[in-house]
């Protein structure tokens, strides 16, 4: 019973990623592949990977602070001391991706 239970609360939020990926997905295919093999962990997978980033721009920037700490240190440091337009397109870049 306690399976039912667990499965019917989930059910929406698969298939609810589902159409997202086939509305939104340009590899379409390879998420809804990994959406049906992997089932729960893939949709988990496919909302933290492509659904949060989509919509919540705020929180790729901040983990980007967080996971590329020492990398951004160090260009903000040649950027200031050489001020090149490229230091700071790639500093930009790295904020970004």
């Amino acid at each position: 019973m306690f399976e039912l239970g667990v499965a019917l609360l989930v059910l929406p939020f698969w298939v609810w990623m589902f159409i997202d990926c086939s509305q939104y997905e340009y590899h379409r295919v390879n998420w809804s592949l990994a959406l049906i093999l992997l089932n729960i962990p893939g949709a988990v997978l496919y909302f933290g990977m492509r659904w949060l980033p989509r919509h919540f721009k705020g929180i790729t920037y901040r983990t980007n602070r967080l996971l590329h700490h020492q990398q951004l240190r160090q260009l903000k440091a040649v950027a200031k001391r050489q001020g090149r337009p490229i230091h700071y397109i790639e500093l930009g870049r790295l904020y970004v991706t």
